[in-house]
């Protein structure tokens, strides 16, 4: 069983210096590496759900949906941007919700 960790990781440079440092331990995650976070909201087929269960001090979001591979992701709407909190491969439970066999 692989272990899991979810990270918030930051954005320009400083993101890309990060990704390189996860790449070279063997962590990378080339789907988020490149554009992956986007793609997921471009999905017509994506999964929305409001995360009530941590929606205290701000309204959380979860998409499930396809960017090369199908992504869990979590966010919160600031202003007029997207912040992600998590972004990770989906596991069977959320992948089966995404293709409709699964129930929230």
């Amino acid at each position: 069983m692989r272990n899991k960790i979810n990270i918030a990781l930051p954005k320009g440079r400083l993101g890309e210096k990060v990704y390189d440092i996860f790449e070279k331990i063997g962590c990378g995650c080339p789907e988020i590496h490149e554009g992956g976070r986007k793609l997921v909201f471009e999905d017509e087929d994506r999964v929305e759900i409001f995360d009530e269960g941590h929606s205290i001090d701000e309204d959380r979001y979860i998409t499930i949906g396809m960017a090369g591979e199908i992504l869990f992701v979590v966010y919160t709407e600031r202003k007029e941007a997207i912040r992600l909190i998590s972004a990770r491969l989906a596991n069977a439970r959320e992948r089966s919700l995404y293709y409709g066999y699964g129930k929230i």
